[in-house]
């Protein structure tokens, strides 16, 4: 029990040297990670609108709880528990001293830096719960594993990763058809939030998908930037510490003391150990055939909702987790086997030493890439302002990400859509650098595509935005994307600000409510009611009348 608390410390010591700026009060503002004070439970986080659910149910989680918690306090929490969790989970996995060692690999790796930088927080916490899952899959305990997948299936990427672990895990260890059939439904059912909503848009397209392929790294090429885990599609977000010689040789390393724990690993988790390697072999494969034939990933966006996953890279984190458990326990194998026991302590730290002495640039948020800062008090007014009410606002100038100058111009998806308590139309379309060249990445919101073609042919919103049920026009200053002054001709100016004004387009005519979010209210409320059972089993005496 000692043990267990020193490496519950020392995970929670390296977490917060990975995120540094990022725990002082104010909001981390990176790229895909937008915090805001008070963010409102509205259709689109359900799912319910013309894009696909790329963060659903991630921001209707954060609305509930911002009733709660402000939403400052929230970040902190998310990240400082998929870091403690990713690395405390791991341990869990090891007996031993490679404990410690598999702590500093789950932690300190390229795939958490890029997606930290990337801001996929979501994904972070998903790619924390999968040793959490095999644990209590290999315990039988299923309604622990139900409340895991839940967490997870906070991104879809996270629950189908979840998923595709579990379930086989149920269906494969022995028991009653009956209840492994109850506990496949369950961990199903955590999809369901984003899984409905998906299906609901087919026929959307989401373009890219080549250009969201593993990005190589360096000079060292695709396959040693796949088992060194990193490549992700966004070069901004890559540490420059991946670009050293050293990067590749520690990442082999990594992985041929991973092949040295199989053996010992397989023995303790039998089944679910094998469909762990199956899964993260399988992603590593795909994230790999991204890299190299970019172009058959390209029929990905042809089944419905399938854009969802276009990013290929994320399939790296099942092998992310389990490498660094099996080189914690090959590292204690090798410790075991050499003669000299006064050696053997030293190869556990020079273990622990090297991940974190070879990507320093990890620390202290990435070295200031991930930083709180708070937001100006235009956002505030503005929130005021605008109030609840049936018409939408939109936000200008028409470009998905911002460089604020008081983030440092560090670029981020732009805030206001989840600091509004009316939904918001916005750009998301990508421009994405690939070779030297900017390619523009169509979005998959219809209604968005609209809006900006017919921006771009010059009407003024006041001239169509009402009847497509837009209210208000939020422009932001000083910030890149293209002029709005035709955009907001004849819109009558309700506040300027130093940062931010807002104009009033005319009384709405329509509404971009859905008649599907009655089912997706239903099958939210049902989802919830089946981990809240879940978890409540939790606390109950393992017995056979719960199939665990």
């Amino acid at each position: 029990m000692y043990r267990r608390w020193l490496l519950l410390a020392y995970a929670f010591v390296l977490s917060v040297l990975v995120l540094g700026p990022a725990l002082r009060p104010g909001y981390a503002l990176t790229y895909d990670m937008v915090f805001t004070p008070h963010e409102s439970l509205l259709p689109w986080t359900l799912g319910a609108g013309s894009a696909l659910p790329r963060s659903v149910p991630q921001d209707a989680v954060v609305a509930i709880l911002n009733i709660i918690l402000p939403g400052w306090v929230l970040q902190k929490i998310a990240l400082l528990a998929a870091l403690v969790l990713a690395g405390f989970g791991a341990a869990r996995c090891v007996r031993g001293p490679g404990a410690w060692v598999a702590v500093t690999l789950a932690i300190w790796n390229p795939f958490v830096a890029e997606r930290l930088v990337q801001g996929h927080w979501s994904l972070l916490i998903a790619y924390a719960c999968l040793p959490w899952i095999v644990c209590a899959a290999s315990a039988r305990r299923w309604p622990v594993v139900v409340v895991w997948c839940a967490l997870a299936a906070l991104t879809p990427t996270g629950g189908l990763l979840a998923a595709v672990i579990a379930i086989p895990a149920v269906l494969l260890q022995p028991g009653r058809r009956l209840f492994k059939a109850v506990w496949s439904l369950a961990i199903f059912a955590t999809n369901l939030p984003w899984l409905v909503p998906a299906l609901m848009h087919i026929g959307s397209e989401s373009g890219g998908t080549d250009v969201f392929g593993l990005r190589a790294e360096g000079p060292w090429g695709s396959v040693l930037t796949a088992v060194g885990l990193g490549g992700i599609w966004n070069g901004e977000a890559v540490l420059p510490s991946r670009a050293l010689w050293i990067a590749p040789i520690v990442g082999v390393a990594v992985c041929t003391l991973a092949a040295f724990g199989w053996s010992a690993f397989f023995r303790r988790f039998g089944r679910v150990a094998g469909i762990w390697l199956t899964v993260s072999v399988l992603g590593f494969g795909l994230a790999l055939l991204s890299a190299i034939a970019p172009t058959l990933f390209v029929a990905i966006t042809e089944i419905p909702g399938g854009g969802l996953v276009r990013d290929a890279q994320k399939l790296l984190a099942p092998l992310a987790i389990l490498v660094a458990v099996l080189a914690g326990i090959g590292i204690g194998r090798v410790a075991e086997k050499v003669a000299d026991r006064a050696v053997a302590p030293s190869l556990i730290v020079l273990t622990v030493v090297i991940p974190i002495a070879t990507m320093p640039d990890l620390a202290f948020g990435a070295s200031g890439r991930v930083s709180s800062v708070a937001y100006p008090s235009d956002f505030e007014t503005v929130r005021e302002q605008v109030g609840a009410g049936v018409g939408d606002a939109i936000s200008l100038p028409w470009a998905a990400f911002r460089n604020f100058d008081w983030n440092g111009h560090r670029t981020v998806l732009d805030p206001m859509p989840r600091f509004l308590a009316r939904s918001v139309v916005a750009d998301d379309t990508l421009l994405v650098g690939r070779d030297g060249i900017i390619q523009p990445v169509g979005g998959d919101d219809s209604r968005a595509a609209l809006v900006g073609s017919r921006l771009a042919a010059g009407e003024a919103l006041t001239a169509f935005g009402p009847e497509m049920g837009i209210e208000y026009a939020v422009l932001a200053h000083n910030v890149a994307g293209p002029d709005s002054q035709a955009a907001l001709r004849g819109a009558q100016v309700v506040w300027e600000g130093e940062e931010l004004s807002l104009y009033w387009l005319g009384e709405p005519t329509a509404t971009s409510s859905g008649s599907d979010l009655g089912l997706i209210v239903v099958v939210d409320i049902l989802v919830a009611l089946v981990v809240l059972a879940s978890a409540v089993l939790v606390y109950f005496p393992r017995k056979r009348r719960f199939g665990c």
